[in-house]
């Protein structure tokens, strides 16, 4: 029996993105589940999918496995780049390359897949290029969720875009000025959508019970670490100095550590093993009564957020979202990538490398005199971003 098309989406999406829930078998999508409630009052049926790279953890055996599909995906994709590479370097493969175009394994994968869910839509992070081919060609609509700032890096970069008929036909922005970043880059098809911060009204209550029962008067600054580089399972170096000034100021610190470097207890250790030998290399005593470590997986970063006078970060997620709470921030990297190095025009993006006294003292400043979010602010706030959900919804006609 085939399932209908007008009731049924896919999600697609990394494991790195989900949260699990109390009872542990079950799990959600923090940057879509808004917007998924919304969508299920219409009695759709939600097909899961996870891209390549995806570990689900099973509480029973408290093992990771990859699903059987993602498994198979992922080799198909590796197949692909195989027929990509040989065409490139044989000239005796070119024949066989006029059949065995490039993606030409992941596209049959992407039709059978949606000839058997059809679905009405489909939504994800970053959904891949050969799947949007394939749905456009079934008319079948993709919606990109936003879980970092865009720009013409990695996803949107031109190395990976060997054609543009390979876009999402949706890309949610938290803050429409965002897409002012790629709009010379993107295809005519591609719409631009004020979607608000979903995971935000995802939070409501565990933000409002983190104000109401867990925020405490101390003065606090929130540093979001993040990794290396791309596929690294270190964490960039702390800015040593700023922790200094910090600790000096009397201001406790709160040092969370990027989803990456926590997707295992073991993990999560050693990355804070890692971030401690730093703090004693560098005679920077640690004192757990003023430095403490969060796990993503078990905070959000807006409760996090709502317990902070202030921001250290390079992470474009924390950046933005703490400007939305009004918190000062303070971009800081000691090893830049590519990726952040890109120096967004209207003040998108702002960081700043090498820091000097002055300019820490400044920030200082700011942190010790802005009071934490208040709980009447954040109700506001939420309400505010389920408006924007609303008129999105409206858009996409589902």
């Amino acid at each position: 029996m085939k399932i209908k098309t007008e009731k049924s989406v896919l999600i697609y999406t990394s494991s790195l993105y989900i949260k699990y829930s109390k009872n542990k078998y079950e799990f959600s999508l923090p940057l879509g589940e808004a917007l998924f409630d919304q969508i299920s009052k219409k009695n759709y049926q939600f097909f899961w999918f996870f891209r390549e790279g995806s570990r689900l953890y099973n509480f029973q055996k408290k093992t990771y496995h990859t699903p059987f599909l993602t498994k198979v995906y992922s080799l198909l994709i590796k197949i692909d780049n195989l027929n990509r590479i040989l065409n490139y370097k044989f000239s005796t493969t070119k024949q066989i390359g006029k059949f065995l175009f490039r993606g030409f394994f992941e596209r049959l994968f992407w039709k059978l897949i949606l000839n058997f869910i059809r679905p009405k839509i489909i939504i994800g992070t970053e959904p891949s290029q050969e799947l949007c081919i394939v749905a456009r060609k079934k008319n079948i609509e993709v919606i990109d969720l936003e879980h970092g700032l865009r720009d013409d890096a990695y996803y949107f970069n031109k190395l990976y875009r060997y054609t543009n008929k390979g876009y999402p036909n949706y890309l949610f922005y938290s803050d429409i000025k965002d897409s002012l970043i790629l709009e010379k880059i993107l295809p005519k098809y591609v719409r631009n959508i004020e979607s608000g911060y979903l995971d935000l009204i995802y939070y409501e209550k565990e933000i409002l019970n983190a104000i109401k029962f867990y925020q405490n008067d101390k003065r606090t600054i929130l540093y979001a670490s993040t990794y290396k580089i791309r596929g690294s399972k270190k964490p960039h170096d702390l800015p040593i100095d700023l922790i200094k000034i910090i600790q000096k100021s009397k201001l406790n610190l709160i040092i969370r550590l990027h989803p990456k470097l926590a997707q295992s207890e073991s993990i999560f250790i050693n990355s804070i093993n890692y971030l401690k030998n730093q703090l004693k290399k560098n005679n920077c005593p640690f004192n757990s009564q003023k430095i403490s470590f969060t796990n993503p997986y078990k905070n959000s970063l807006w409760k996090d957020l709502s317990n902070a006078n202030g921001l250290v970060s390079l992470n474009s997620s924390s950046y933005r979202y703490a400007k939305r709470f009004g918190i000062p921030v303070l971009i800081h990297s000691n090893e830049m990538n590519i990726y952040d190095k890109k120096n967004h025009p209207k003040g998108l993006y702002g960081f700043s490398n090498d820091l000097d006294y002055e300019e820490c003292e400044s920030f200082i400043n700011l942190c010790l005199n802005n009071n934490k979010l208040s709980f009447s602010k954040a109700k506001k706030l939420v309400f505010l971003e389920k408006q924007k959900m609303l008129r999105a919804l409206e858009v996409i006609e589902i």
